[in-house]
């Protein structure tokens, strides 16, 4: 009782030759008119990050997660890709970047809670979040985590031009290392 939904047509084919049943297609309304599914779980790794739409989304996630169905999902951690610098992990392709507080907004918005997380050191961290749709109360370390980044001054502009300094400091740092082999006539590859 596994369904793909899969937008790459190569990745797709692999699977429907793996005998799992495919939909070439993203996750939509539109989708979802064309195809009716439902469904005790639903998972997602690395998805939310290159959504454009979230809402939407979440509201596919609504209507094809059966009642006390769960839906996990995986996204980079931007509280960890904040602290640490990790600005290699930004992409043109991720539209969104989560945290605690930003996941627990999404969830409440959409008429689902938190009852479990926990830290990955997938991409320089990600969070994998397990929810379940209701008015339920986020989980006691949910709760924490989202405490936490607000205590650290996640929600201050400070940290995010901290960042900027930190990562333009970097850059500077790599370009002048760059800049001194090349004055060398060493060879970069």
């Amino acid at each position: 009782n596994l369904i793909n939904l899969e937008p790459s047509s190569y990745i797709a084919g692999l699977s429907e030759t793996a005998g799992i049943t495919t939909i070439n297609d993203f996750f939509t309304s539109s989708m979802l008119k064309k195809h009716r599914i439902s469904s005790d779980l639903i998972v997602s790794a690395n998805v939310l990050n290159h959504v454009d739409d979230l809402d939407d989304f979440m509201q596919c996630v609504s209507s094809t997660l059966n009642e006390d169905g769960s839906f996990v999902f995986q996204v980079p951690y931007a509280g960890s890709l904040i602290s640490n610098c990790y600005f290699e992990t930004i992409y043109h392709e991720h539209v969104n970047y989560f945290s605690g507080l930003s996941i627990s907004k999404m969830m409440e918005k959409n008429g689902f809670f938190v009852f479990a997380h926990q830290m990955t050191d997938y991409m320089c961290d990600s969070i994998r979040v397990y929810c379940k749709k209701g008015s339920g109360s986020h989980s006691t370390e949910f709760k924490k985590l989202i405490t936490e980044e607000r205590e650290s001054g996640f929600m201050d502009d400070t940290i995010y031009t901290n960042f900027e300094s930190k990562a333009k400091e970097i850059r500077n740092n790599l370009r002048h290392k760059l800049s001194q082999i090349i004055l060398q006539n060493k060879k970069i590859i």
